[in-house]
């Protein structure tokens, strides 16, 4: 069994097929560990995919700059990020649910009723595309739990423009739906 910092070097020189070899040997163990979160099957290994997909697209030259630091703990590190993802996977589902319970008030009080229910989570999805691209892909992290600050980083934007563009989109989004609900 080969040491997890010679896979990191191996990775951090360009292969891909460590990332296979850290998934195959890390795997039970981030499943358990994003399961005690989640307490779904599916939204764990979904979640444990994710990351090292993500691994995967991280360019070879940005490599270093992520994982440089963690030669001796890879494995620390790769668990870190899966809580995390975890934790904002949580987040997500937190702010959807607010979002609709703020439908639900909207329209008037809390519906039992699940075409109801369905009705309004549709047209607000419906909304969203109505919004410009860079206004939905601003939205969307946004919704997804993520800061102003981590928007505009990951985006390779202002800061202002991230908050300008959130509050734009959000004062679309209450007229379309005043529209939509008389």
């Amino acid at each position: 069994m080969e040491h997890l910092g010679n896979i990191l070097n191996k990775y951090l020189e360009g292969d891909n097929q460590s990332v296979a070899y850290l998934y195959s040997r890390l795997k039970v163990r981030l499943l358990l560990l994003s399961y005690n979160y989640c307490r779904d099957k599916e939204i764990c290994q979904d979640i444990v995919q994710d990351v090292f997909e993500k691994m995967l697209g991280i360019p070879v030259e940005k490599r270093c700059e992520y994982f440089g630091n963690t030669t001796n703990n890879i494995e620390a590190y790769i668990i870190a990020i899966v809580k995390n993802r975890c934790l904002d996977v949580s987040k997500l589902k937190n702010n959807r649910e607010k979002i609709l319970q703020a439908i639900r008030y909207k329209a008037n009080g809390i519906s039992e009723n699940q075409a109801q229910e369905r009705f309004l989570k549709d047209g607000l999805i419906e909304m969203l595309h109505k919004l410009q691209p860079r206004e939905q892909e601003i939205i969307q992290l946004h919704l997804d739990g993520y800061s102003n600050e981590q928007i505009s980083v990951q985006l390779n934007i202002s800061y202002n423009t991230v908050k300008n563009n959130i509050y734009e989109a959000k004062q679309k989004l209450k007229k379309m739906w005043d529209l939509f609900m008389n």
